[in-house]
């Protein structure tokens, strides 16, 4: 593959990661353009470009409801480098859940259209110079789908260690639970929904508040705001629980929480996990399928509990108010950070 030259295009399904490695391939004296992913193979030719990256594509394309793409793309002669995300690849509903990979989304499928994907993936990606996965489960996925070896679709993670969060981690966080002297305070951070299961860890929390002083603060939205709330009246955790709704910078609590937590049934690559770790949080974790078990390192950098089970998750929020649960160290952060993984990017491109 050639020198990608001086200018890259960057197709954007949606990403944020998308937006991310344009401005940072710029900051390198790249140049680089952010386009809709419909733009045509005429004028990505006509703009010189010596570089295509597909941020959420091009298997998207097949996937109800996703803009298109051109195919015309694979015929320019030019470097292409399809980024795949394992909870973005598809977004169809298949029972009533979003599958974090391939063959976990589309393999219970009932309609014919949605149970050819995984072919129309494979020839697809086949046409690619390169496919960049964001977690290893993902990458075995498509590994298996496509028949390529890993050498053409290396993982090179979501940049989710950013300049901006290591600022807003300090900034000041004036909350009444944070106070010295207060009971430590378990964190949870994400949307409420059936996927992160909540309710396992109130009643977890419940099992805790036996055993020890803490306090449970849950950021985020969702449909089961209610139902949720109606368990935490029904354990008699009222003064024990908050859900206050979003947070612009949950990362400010993260930086003083005792002990992060993640209770999910599933999980492509949960960047809040990666966060709270970034910001020196012990974490905790189920060992759903897929992410989690990767970015603690098999739990050398944090606690894995089984999925659902109430009183695992309860005994190692415990070891981590006791401060029994390691941290990770710089090195091993370092490959979820920004700059990091644009170079990473920029070889892939490169050849």
């Amino acid at each position: 593959m050639e020198r990608i030259g001086e200018s890259i295009a960057v197709l954007d399904f949606g990403s944020q990661t998308a937006q991310l490695i344009a401005r940072r391939v710029r900051e390198q004296n790249v140049h680089s353009e952010l386009l809709a992913p419909e733009t045509s193979a005429a004028e990505l030719k006509a703009r010189g470009v010596k570089g295509i990256i597909l941020s959420g594509g091009p298997a998207s394309v097949y996937v109800e409801g996703a803009p298109d793409c051109d195919p015309e793309i694979f015929a320019l002669g030019v470097p292409v480098l399809g980024i795949c995300y394992g909870m973005q690849i598809g977004v169809a509903k298949l029972g009533g859940q979003v599958k974090p990979t391939p063959t976990r989304e589309f393999g219970a499928a009932v309609k014919p259209k949605d149970r050819i994907v995984p072919a129309l993936i494979a020839h697809m990606y086949r046409q690619a110079d390169a496919i960049v996965a964001v977690s290893r489960g993902v990458q075995h996925d498509l590994l298996r789908l496509t028949g390529l070896p890993e050498s053409r679709i290396p993982c090179i993670y979501n940049p989710v260690i950013t300049e901006r969060l290591l600022r807003l981690r300090e900034e000041p966080l004036q909350h009444p639970w944070f106070e010295a002297g207060a009971p430590p305070v378990v964190l949870a951070v994400g949307r409420l929904t059936p996927q992160k299961d909540y309710p396992t860890l109130l009643r977890a929390f419940a099992k805790v508040r036996q055993r020890c002083p803490a306090r449970l603060l849950i950021l985020g939205e969702g449909e089961l705001h209610a139902d949720l709330w109606r368990l935490v009246q029904a354990l008699g955790l009222t003064d024990a629980v908050a859900m206050p709704g979003y947070e612009p910078n949950p990362f400010a609590y993260m930086r003083r929480a005792r002990v992060f937590v993640l209770a999910s049934r599933y999980e492509g690559l949960p960047n809040a996990l990666i966060q709270a770790m970034a910001c020196g949080c012990p974490v905790v974790s189920t060992d759903c399928p897929s992410g989690p078990r990767e970015i603690l390192d098999g739990g050398r950098y944090g606690a894995l509990v089984p999925v659902g089970d109430v009183d695992a998750l309860a005994d190692a929020i415990v070891r981590g108010l006791e401060g029994q649960l390691p941290t990770a160290p710089d090195e091993w952060l370092q490959q979820f950070e920004e700059g990091h993984i644009v170079g990473q990017y920029l070889r892939v491109l490169e050849g």
